[in-house]
């Protein structure tokens, strides 16, 4: 990821804290970025002062506590910590407004979050951020490998899917045992279905396909990466499930995808398709590429 130099881990103090932390360690040591921020965002920091006379112990600032129990949790749990270049940031307001905000302040390529399913308290990072934010997006779910053998990138030929092609490509790159999977789901027009001419047409939509995967291949510096094709017709609108069920077949330990791609009838419209990939998948990193 020679591009994403800048990462923001967002830790809500909850349990999925120490996941994102052990998550973010591991693909720090691969990567090698330049700054890391970790940011904690609280609607309110005030204290009540007949609290704060009651419970002495509240009197140091809110703040300040919880960056203490950041630095503490960080520390545990980040392998080679003083190799990187850490900053810690507590920040008061609305989560996503403040979220969205720090995240131009600083210039941030890459923001982490983690995505719960099971372990208690609310999430950080809603959809509307992923929407909205410049920065690529990464989901660390409760339970991910921390492994890169097994990477899965959807593409629909457009510029933004052949970005997250070369970021995939460059993941690989740092396991020599990764294996890069690149589907590719084409639809078949309504009026060819179940016709005589459906099979003919499909044949021929492959053929196009793998044409267009044989192009942007020329275009990319491969390095030897052990690629598997998959190319799938679709005729009822599930891209999205055909995402996440065939990246749970190739057991992936990562989904790269686009934020958004192509428009038209015939296109994969990656952008809706990757809002109901973010909303529903749970058991594999997802790292929406802007």
């Amino acid at each position: 990821m020679k591009t994403m130099r800048r990462w923001m881990i967002g830790l809500d103090n909850s349990l999925i804290d120490k996941v994102v932390i052990e998550y973010t360690s591991f693909l720090a040591n691969i990567t090698k970025p330049e700054k890391i921020y970790f940011i904690n965002v609280q609607i309110n920091l005030e204290i009540p002062e007949s609290i704060k006379q009651k419970f002495p112990d509240l009197r140091k600032p809110l703040d300040e506590k919880i960056e203490a129990q950041m630095k503490e949790q960080v520390r545990a749990n980040f392998h080679s910590y003083d190799n990187f270049d850490i900053e810690y940031k507590v920040i008061e307001g609305n989560p996503f407004d403040e979220l969205l905000n720090w995240s131009n302040i600083k210039n941030i390529d890459l923001f982490v979050s983690g995505r719960k399913k099971e372990l208690k308290g609310s999430g950080i990072l809603p959809n509307k951020l992923a929407r909205k934010a410049k920065c690529c997006i990464l989901f660390i779910p409760e339970k991910p490998t921390l492994s890169l053998h097994e990477i899965f990138v959807p593409v629909d030929f457009s510029k933004t899917s052949e970005n997250a092609f070369e970021v995939a490509l460059d993941l690989a790159h740092k396991d020599e045992a990764s294996t890069l999977y690149v589907q590719h789901v084409y639809y078949i027009p309504q009026g060819y279905r179940q016709t005589r001419l459906e099979e003919e047409v499909a044949t021929a939509m492959k053929e196009e396909v793998t044409e267009q995967y044989n192009k942007l291949l020329s275009k990319l510096y491969t390095n030897g990466t052990h690629l598997s094709p998959i190319f799938i017709s679709d005729s009822a609108g599930r891209v999205a499930e055909l995402i996440s069920e065939n990246a749970h077949k190739r057991n992936a330990d990562l989904i790269v995808m686009g934020h958004k791609g192509r428009t038209g009838a015939a296109a994969l419209l990656m952008g809706s398709v990757t809002e109901k990939v973010l909303r529903t998948e749970e058991g594999i990193p997802v790292l929406v590429i802007k």
